[in-house]
């Protein structure tokens, strides 16, 4: 969190998700620089089975990276907790994707995602 992560720490942390056994918690908040990475954490989470809260808040959310998330959302079973950006631009087939995707969500139980 507040970490200032770089180019390519997008690809090194899909890879800890990738390998991770034990971690429960990421926490990658306010790294603007993760802008254009982000979907390559949310695909590795789809299939991450210990990432219990996941928090993206204040990385550059962009519409693809919501229509990721619903991806992710359908093949990722075991998050609980996940924190989005404020999206500030008109909701665009990414939003409809995670309306979607959330609807059949069954182990989330927060999201934080202020429009």
């Amino acid at each position: 969190r507040y970490n200032r992560l770089e180019e390519g720490a997008g690809r090194g942390l899909a890879a800890l998700l990738r390998s991770n056994s034990c971690l429960q918690k990421l926490d990658v908040c306010e790294n603007p620089d993760l802008t254009g990475q982000l979907r390559e954490i949310l695909e590795a989470m789809k299939a991450n089975r210990t990432i219990t809260d996941l928090n993206l808040s204040y990385c550059g959310l962009e519409d693809s990276d919501l229509t990721a998330a619903a991806e992710m959302l359908r093949a990722n079973s075991t998050l609980k907790s996940l924190q989005l950006d404020e999206y500030k631009r008109q909701l665009g087939e990414g939003g409809e994707e995670m309306a979607r995707a959330l609807g059949g969500h069954r182990s989330l139980e927060t999201l934080w995602w202020p429009m």
